[in-house]
Order: C-alpha cells, then sequence, then structure tokens
C-alpha cells in the first residue's frame, strides 16, 4: 500500500485570532514531526500556490520564509522549521480541487492524506495530520480499512503501535480468528490502539496488582479486559522472547506467560452480525529487559 501526503495552501491559511507565538510553537511541533514522517519513508508533495498564502496579515508565506525584515515578527529558527517543511517537500503537478479529490480516492493501494498546520473545516479530520499522533491515526485507520493479509497487518501494525512489541507468532494467528481478519480488522485495531494508548497509564498508577490495572483499563477503554481463570492453563498461555543480556551481551530467551488478554466477542459488523466470537488480544504488561520495556502481544485470535 502506497501513502502520498500533500501540503495545500487552505491549512497554512492565517487563522483569526492566532498569535505569533502559537503560530511558531505549532511550525516547531509539526518540524519534528514532518522529520518523523519522512524518516519512514512516506514522499510529501506541496501545491505551489502554498507560498501566496498569508500566514499572518499581511504576509505571504513567500516573504514569511525568504524575507527577513518582513518575516520579522517570527524568529528565524522558526521561519527556517518551516523552510525545511515546504521547500523539502516535492511539488505536484496537480490542482487543489484534484489532491482534495484524491482523499476520498482511496483504495487498498493507495491512501492519501495532508500535513497540515491549522484545520481545514471541509475536509474530514481523518485526512487531517498535525502531528506524529495524527499520522499514528491515519495509519491505523486506513489498516483496520484495508487490512490485506495477515502479514502485512502484522508488519503494518508493528509501524504504528510504538508501545507494543509483537510476538511474531502474531502473524499466524491472525490466520485462526474466528471469522477471519477481514470482519475483525477494524475491532482489533480499537483494541491495539487502547492497549497502545491508555494501557501504560494504568500500569504506571499500579505496576503491582495486575488485576486491578486490567479492572481500571476495562472500565477506562471500555474492551473487557481480564486474566486466565485456570491456573492449570498458564503454560499453554506462556510464549519465549529473545533478548540480548546487558551483561554478556548474549542472545537470551526468557518465557512470559501472557495471561492478560481482551476479548473480541463481537465483530465489525456488529450489530448486523449477532454471532459471538472467542477471540482474543493475550498480552503481557512487560519487562524493562525485554523489546525496550513494551507491552508484549503475544497472540491475537481465537481463544487459546
Amino acid at each position: 500500500m502506497l501513502t502520498e501526503l500533500y501540503l495545500l495552501n487552505h491549512s497554512f491559511r492565517y487563522v483569526k485570532g492566532i498569535t505569533v507565538k502559537e503560530i511558531g510553537d505549532k511550525i516547531i511541533s509539526l518540524s519534528a514531526d514532518y522529520a518523523f514522517i519522512k524518516e519512514n519513508g512516506e514522499p510529501v508533495y506541496r501545491h505551489d500556490s502554498i507560498y501566496n498564502e498569508e500566514i499572518y496579515p499581511d504576509l505571504p508565506l513567500y516573504e514569511f520564509l525568504y524575507n527577513s525584515e518582513k518575516g520579522a515578527r517570527f524568529s528565524r529558527d522558526i521561519r527556517r522549521y518551516l523552510q525545511k517543511i515546504i521547500d523539502h517537500s516535492s511539488s505536484t503537478t496537480l490542482n487543489t480541487d484534484q489532491i482534495v479529490e484524491l482523499l476520498n480516492a482511496h483504495d487498498e493501494n493507495n491512501i492519501y492524506g495532508l500535513i497540515c498546520l491549522h484545520k481545514i473545516d471541509f475536509i474530514d479530520e481523518i485526512f487531517l495530520i498535525y502531528n506524529k499522533n495524527d499520522w499514528l491515526s491515519f495509519h491505523r485507520y486506513f489498516l483496520g480499512i484495508y487490512p490485506l493479509s495477515e502479514a502485512h497487518f502484522y508488519n503494518e501494525s508493528d509501524k504504528y503501535f510504538p508501545n507494543l512489541f509483537f510476538h511474531n507468532i502474531v502473524k499466524f494467528s491472525l490466520k485462526n480468528l474466528e471469522g477471519g481478519l477481514s470482519i475483525f480488522s477494524k475491532t482489533i485495531i480499537s483494541s491495539l490502539t487502547a492497549l497502545n494508548d491508555i494501557f501504560p497509564k494504568h500500569f504506571k498508577a499500579n505496576p503491582v496488582n495486575l488485576l486491578e490495572i486490567l479492572k481500571s483499563f476495562s472500565s477506562d477503554s471500555s474492551i473487557k479486559t481480564t486474566l486466565e481463570g485456570n491456573i492449570n492453563r498458564k503454560e499453554n498461555l506462556s510464549f519465549v522472547f529473545d533478548y540480548k543480556d546487558s551483561k554478556s551481551k548474549r542472545i537470551c530467551k526468557e518465557k512470559i506467560c501472557c495471561e492478560s488478554h481482551m476479548k473480541l466477542e463481537r465483530s465489525d459488523n456488529y450489530p448486523g452480525d449477532s454471532t459471538y466470537y472467542y477471540n482474543r488480544i493475550y498480552f503481557h504488561p512487560g519487562k524493562s529487559h525485554l523489546h525496550q520495556g513494551k507491552i508484549l502481544v503475544c497472540h491475537i485470535g481465537k481463544h487459546l
């Protein structure tokens, strides 16, 4: 799946009431996240009408970028940050209407989005990327719509959930989902998003009592999450993880019991699909010496 991102004049148009400092803060934030996006290999294109857009009253963008006297309201660093974003993007021959039309023309092979400084009122928020978190949400959304295959879903998930580490067995457990990945991809994305974004704050607040952590997480995320109730099944829920020993530098193995699990009981098509499913996401809160302390996702598939 190919991704194309665009910079349009609409998003750099002055917003009434916004201050110089607020614009500067937005540019600083966007600059760091733009670098992150480029590091992930995604092309960014600009429509050259952006240079004539007034980023501040009576200050078109080309003067903001290249005329130090007229752009003096803003610091040199702020102007350089934005110059790097715009000038390092490739010029497109598409006009603005064609770019906007592209957004809804997505399919399993191509998706499109806009990198923005400000909100564009007439465009759905899902296409607007203001920062790294929006970029992650953008890709999660489309991965839910176009999972393509278990292998693709597994590989892409590893990119878009930075707090999670996926055991390689997940690639195969996805094939055992009751009902199949095609009717569970959105539900899985929603669950993984909660695990990535919400679970860490509950674990940090109470790292001792796992059962209480899961209860508070369940309440906060509205996703049923619990522990395995049968102590005799712990071996079935154990997975081997590799790690490098900090002292010997040798590759070691550790077996981890991943008894925490999120219940995937309804498909993406619920309530039209009233079937009750026994699918699960098994995970472990993580250990500091395993994969940078990330949450360990061990199985996404039918109940073990």
